[in-house]
C-alpha cells in the first residue's frame, strides 16, 4: 500500500512540473549568456572549395580543430588559451600546423609543435615546440592601451554594465523548429532548429557602439540568412552546442563550410597560466616582417 501511495505521488509530482516553452527557454538563455564570464570550448570546422589563401595559391579543403579556455570577468583583460590543430589541401601542396597561444593580460605566448607548409614562414620559427611571447601594449592612465584607438579597449565598469544589460535584453535567436532533448557535450540540453533575428542583431550592435564609441560592424547580415542546429543546457540555460552547416561565397565563390562548436565548464572556475618558459619577441618588429612577407613559390 505504501508502494502504491509513493507511486502516485510521484506520478502527481511529476505533472505539476512545468514545461517551458521555446521562446521561454530562448528568454532564459539569452539572459544566461549575458552573465557568461567563463567556459570551455570545442570547435571544429571544415571549409570546402575554391579557398583564397596568404601562403599562396589556392586551398581546396581545410579541417581546422581549436580547444582552449576563456576568461572574461574583466572584458579590458579577457584571458584566453587556445590549441589549434590545422590540416589543409592546396594546388600547392600540403598544409598542416599544430600549436597553441595563451593571451593574458601582459603578454600574448605562442608556440608551434607542427608546421608543414608548401612556403617559407618570414622568420626563423619553426615547429620547434619552444615558447615564445609578445608584450601587450601598456595602458595609459585611462585604461586605453598605448598605440591603439581608445574605443578599442579600456571599458569601465559602468560602460560594461551597461553591455551586460543590452545583451541581456536582446533576443537574437529565434526557434524555427524544436526537437527532443538531447544530450550535448555531456549536458543534457534543449535542441532546437534557429536563426538569427536581423533587426534585433542590428539594434544589439548599433546600441553597443554607442557606449563604446566604436563603430558598428559591417558585412553581419549574411549570418542571418544560416540556419542553426542549436542545444541549450536544460539546467544553466547556458549554450551548450551550435552546429551550422551551409555554403557562404567569397568574390562570388561558392565555399561549403561546417561549424560545430560547443561549450562546457561555463562560469566555472578556470585559471589560464603562462608557460614557465618562453623567448621574448619584438613586437613591432615581427608585425614588420609580417606586413611585408610575400609567399615563396
Amino acid at each position: 500500500m505504501g508502494a502504491l501511495i509513493l507511486t502516485v505521488g510521484l506520478l502527481l509530482s511529476g505533472c505539476s512540473i512545468k514545461t517551458l516553452s521555446a521562446d521561454e527557454v530562448i528568454q532564459r538563455f539569452t539572459q544566461a549568456s549575458s552573465d557568461l564570464q567563463s567556459f570551455h570550448y570545442d570547435a571544429t570546422l571544415n571549409l570546402t572549395g575554391n579557398l583564397p589563401s596568404a601562403l599562396g595559391g589556392r586551398i581546396t579543403s581545410a579541417q581546422l580543430h581549436l580547444t582552449g579556455d576563456v576568461i572574461n570577468e574583466d572584458p579590458a583583460t579577457p584571458q584566453f588559451s587556445l590549441q589549434a590543430d590545422v590540416q589543409a589541401t592546396s594546388d600547392q601542396g600540403n598544409i598542416k600546423l599544430t600549436g597553441q597561444l595563451i593571451g593574458l593580460s601582459d603578454y600574448t605566448y605562442f608556440k608551434l609543435t607542427d608546421l608543414d607548409l608548401p612556403t617559407l614562414l618570414p622568420i626563423s620559427l619553426g615547429a620547434d615546440s619552444r615558447w615564445y611571447r609578445i608584450k601587450q601594449p601598456s595602458l595609459d592612465s585611462d585604461g586605453n592601451k598605448l598605440g591603439t584607438l581608445p574605443t578599442s579597449g579600456g571599458l569601465t565598469s559602468e560602460q560594461s554594465l551597461m553591455i551586460h544589460d543590452v545583451i541581456a535584453d536582446s533576443t537574437l535567436l529565434e526557434a524555427t523548429q524544436t526537437f527532443p532533448d538531447e544530450t550535448a557535450f555531456g549536458q543534457r540540453s534543449y535542441h532546437y532548429q534557429g536563426k538569427l533575428q536581423g533587426d534585433n542583431l542590428r539594434s544589439l550592435l548599433t546600441r553597443i557602439s554607442q557606449i563604446t564609441g566604436s563603430p558598428v560592424p559591417t558585412g553581419l547580415d549574411s549570418l542571418t540568412t544560416y540556419t542553426a542546429d542549436v542545444w541549450i543546457n536544460k539546467r544553466t540555460f547556458q549554450l551548450a552546442r551550435i552546429k551550422v552547416t551551409d555554403i557562404y561565397l567569397i568574390e562570388g565563390v561558392p565555399i561549403s563550410f561546417m561549424l560545430d562548436f560547443g561549450l562546457t565548464s561555463q562560469n566555472e572556475r578556470i585559471k589560464v597560466n603562462p608557460p614557465s618558459v618562453a623567448e621574448e619577441l619584438d613586437r613591432q618588429n615581427l608585425l614588420d616582417k609580417l606586413a611585408h612577407w610575400q609567399p615563396t613559390m
